[in-house]
């Protein structure tokens, strides 16, 4: 959006926004960032190849600890393709 909303910048990256509830410490864009960076690390330390999972009733097997940490970020086939997306249209293909 070209004006986004001080609500869009609390809670950017969805860091504290469970499907339950709301932890505010949180809300604000820096501890937004901090937040998903630190999440993401964290989940990333605990994959092993092989590891399975199952997202949204689908058994799925990440082949890397970045796509592990995704989906333990966001337990849902349609968040990562929307990280996929976005990724890809402001950043270009990763594997060049």
């Amino acid at each position: 959006r070209a004006n986004p909303t001080q609500r869009a910048y609390d809670w950017a990256l969805g860091v504290g926004k469970t499907d339950s509830r709301t932890i505010s410490k949180f809300q604000g864009f820096g501890m937004q960032v901090w937040g998903a960076a630190e999440t993401l690390d964290k989940h990333a330390d605990r994959w092993v190849p092989g590891t399975g999972m199952r997202i949204d009733g689908s058994a799925v097997t990440p082949v890397n600890a970045a796509t592990y940490s995704l989906y333990k970020y966001t337990p849902h086939l349609r968040g990562n393709m929307s990280f996929w997306l976005l990724y890809w249209r402001y950043f270009g293909d990763p594997s060049v």
